[in-house]
């Protein structure tokens, strides 16, 4: 083989090496629709290969959200930069036919899924189109009947405008080989950053004071749906591992009751199992507070929904070398879907608790 020919395969090894085939990402042992094409087949990559823009994760949601009767794309807003602002609702097909007399009955279990609100957090984004995938593809029976009595609602991109930024930075700076030291180019985001929204607002501060587009178009449907359970999907430092809640107890908003944070730890255990499982390392009550109600995990404890913040540990270009080792898009995506997962088998058992602490919420 010639040498040159060998450095191309091996630069191209590189690109892919840490890019994963959906069944990297999924539980063992499941049955999928083959019908129902993955975000691979529609995409034309690999999770994890590069990060996917605002564009391609609304073509792909509106690809599944037409050709199947158990999902329906609803536009609740619109960015300051023209982007679409997204709910995918999933559920029985009966439930998405009559889905506005669904969203008035409180024996409807909700859940909502929201991802980046941060838009260089973006491997909840990534994971959103998975998540969507995986609900409408499996033919896990729990799952399936779960849905008959439960609405899933998957806000894919929080911040589209903020995404937006992000990964045009980071796609445009990748090399063609995976260069994982963390100070290349596409792990140093310059300013300003994909944080915040078009006007540089943090959209996760906003949650109260609603002072930006995007925020008043969510608040408007989140009070409309009453969701039992928020999920509430971030990253952090690339150096750490995952977080959920409950957070520092000594830090917590004196509104919040007891019986959400009953709640939250009850969920909890799903989330360490599912983890467990996975072989990832985790942590919580730590580091983060559940206080300022203008924060998205803390919002819905003060309005008789389960706020729930999920940190993964961020790998900025792709893949990024930290201290504790290194991290990837693929894990992060791995991560944000299992604990998508692990909220809705958490909510299916504690399906009575979580609908009477609703329904008692505001007596």
């Amino acid at each position: 083989m010639k040498p040159s020919l060998i450095l191309t395969s091996l630069m191209w090894l590189s690109t892919t090496l840490f890019a994963k085939p959906i069944e990297f990402f999924l539980p063992q042992n499941e049955m999928f629709d083959a019908s129902i094409p993955s975000p691979e087949a529609v995409l034309g990559q690999q999770l994890g290969q590069k990060h996917l823009r605002h564009d391609q994760i609304v073509s792909y949601l509106s690809i599944l959200a037409s050709s199947r009767p158990e999902a329906k794309l609803i536009d609740y807003g619109q960015t300051n930069e023209g982007r679409r602002l997204l709910l995918l609702a999933i559920s029985s097909a009966e439930n998405i036919r009559n889905l506005e007399q669904v969203k008035q009955d409180e024996n409807v279990l909700k859940i909502w899924n929201g991802f980046s609100v941060h838009g260089n957090e973006a491997s909840g984004a990534n994971a959103s189109v998975l998540y969507a995938w995986y609900l409408l593809a499996t033919n896990n029976p729990s799952v399936k009947n779960q849905l008959k009595n439960t609405v899933v609602l998957i806000d894919p991109v929080i911040n589209p405008d903020g995404l937006a930024r992000f990964t045009s930075y980071v796609n445009n700076h990748r090399s063609l080989s995976t260069v994982s030291d963390a100070n290349d180019i596409s792990h140093v985001e310059q300013w300003p950053s994909g944080r915040t929204n078009h006007y540089w607002f943090d959209l996760n501060r906003d949650w109260l004071l609603l002072t930006q587009t995007e925020s008043k178009a969510r608040i408007k449907y989140f009070h409309e749906w009453q969701p039992h359970v928020l999920t509430d999907h971030h990253e952090m430092g690339s150096a750490s591992t995952f977080f959920f809640q409950p957070g520092v107890p000594s830090r917590k908003n004196p509104l919040i009751s007891d019986k959400n944070v009953e709640l939250t730890n009850k969920l909890a255990q799903f989330h360490a199992k599912a983890l467990d499982a996975a072989g990832q390392l985790y942590f919580q009550q730590e580091n983060f507070d559940d206080f300022y109600p203008g924060k998205g995990s803390t919002y819905p404890d003060l309005q008789g929904s389960v706020g729930i913040l999920f940190e993964q540990a961020g790998a900025e270009g792709g893949v990024v070398d930290t201290r504790n080792g290194q991290r990837s898009l693929a894990d992060g995506i791995k991560n944000q879907f299992l604990t998508a997962l692990s909220t809705l088998n958490g909510a299916r058992e504690h399906r009575t608790e979580l609908l009477d602490y609703k329904k008692n919420f505001f007596k």
